[in-house]
Order: C-alpha cells, then structure tokens, then sequence
C-alpha cells in the first residue's frame, strides 16, 4: 500500500489489487484446508486448541486482504498492470521457494533446512560478509530449535 507522501499510481494500485487477491485466496485455503488436516483441532484440558492461533492468524490475513482489495477496487487510479508484472515473477518465486522449504522440512530437517534458506536468501539479496552468513545460517536455526523445545517444549521437524 502506498504510504503517506507517496504518490499513488496505477502501478502501485494494481500490486495492491494483485496481492490482496492472491493473500485472501491463499488464507483461506489455510483455513479451510491446511490447518484442519494437518493440525489437531481438540484442546487438551484447560488449554487452547492448537489449531487457535493458526486460525486466528490466517483469518486476520483473510479480514485484512479482503480490506485492501475493496479499499484498491473504490479508489485510486486507472490500472497500470506493466510495472506489476515483475513483481509477480518475484513472488512466483518466493512461492516455489516456500514450496521447497515445505517439502524439504519433513524430509531434512528444521535445522538443516533452516541454514540453507538462511544462506540462500543471504546470496539472493546480496549480501557480501560471506563469515556473517555462514555464521547466521548454522547458529539461527540451532538457536531457534533450541528455544522452541526450551519454551514449547515443541520438537521442530
């Protein structure tokens, strides 16, 4: 969305437009479809469904895409869909990369995975402290599979 003291365009209009569409169609395919077969929906004694957060989650991008799309459709420009299109090859993109990530966990490993995307993502932006990145990719991952069973006591794929 465009900020204060931005100009608005028909570019920034249709990437609006775009991606409130594509937001509200994926949460509600969460909804309707990933968390009830991957996530258990009863609650054990006094605590909240594990499914809670995740729902609420995926409903508050629903609420809050289907927003900015009706905001986008009433107001602004004309429609510029020239610039939007490479912007949509980026995120086309980072789809597959989540893709891979999600069939990589199961099979690899969070740790494993974690430090590959750390480092891939690191290369793809730039990034030149090759030390910084080795680094960040093998103690992040280790560091947050150790606080997510320490706190959770959540062990991570």
């Amino acid at each position: 969305m465009i900020g204060k003291g931005q100009e608005d365009d028909g570019a920034a209009r249709a990437v609006d437009l775009l991606f409130g569409v594509v937001l509200a169609v994926a949460s509600a395919v969460v909804l309707v479809w990933i968390i009830p077969n991957t996530v258990d929906l009863e609650a054990q004694g006094a605590d909240v469904s594990p499914a809670f957060f995740p729902r609420l989650s995926a409903g508050a991008v629903l609420v809050l895409s289907l927003g900015m799309t009706a905001h986008r459709l009433v107001k602004g420009p004309p429609l510029d869909w020239e610039r939007p299109l490479r912007i949509v090859g980026e995120v086309a993109g980072c789809a597959l990369a989540a893709l891979a990530v999600a069939f990589a966990l199961p099979r690899i490993g969070f740790v494993a995975t974690g430090a590959v995307v750390i480092a891939l993502g690191a290369v793809l932006t730039h990034y030149r402290r090759w030390w910084a990145i080795g680094l960040l990719a093998i103690l992040f991952p280790l560091v947050v599979s150790f606080g997510a069973w320490t706190i959770f006591m959540v062990d991570l794929p």
